[in-house]
């Protein structure tokens, strides 16, 4: 499943056929009609459409979260920025995970 943008169509400059190809949740498909789709979190793994961009996982909760009818906003990210604020999520949330369970009375690391 995924997240269909609305709003001007893209065109290829000359019709393209791929084989179907690996995808990963984030990535950013256009298919025939030209709206993209971004696919989430039970997004098929394989797909036969122009493949634009990924969302980068980091991102992908707020994507999920976003209203119907929300602008969105994309911003180039390296991979290295990517992996990055990844690191710094799942570092995040580790200390959360720890800070509860010392308040809960539970001693072990998560």
């Amino acid at each position: 499943m995924g997240y269909r943008l609305s709003g001007e169509t893209l065109s290829l400059l000359s019709p393209l056929e791929l084989l179907s190809h690996g995808i990963v949740p984030g990535t950013v498909q256009v298919p025939p009609s030209g709206q993209p789709i971004i696919q989430l979190a039970d997004a098929n793994t394989c797909g036969g459409y122009p493949k634009i961009a990924t969302v980068i996982e980091a991102d992908l909760w707020r994507l999920a979260q976003a209203p119907v009818g929300a602008h969105l906003r994309f911003s180039p990210v390296s991979i290295e920025a990517s992996t990055e604020v990844l690191r710094a999520n799942r570092q995040q949330r580790r200390d959360f995970i720890a800070a509860r369970n010392l308040m809960a009375g539970e001693q072990r690391a998560p």
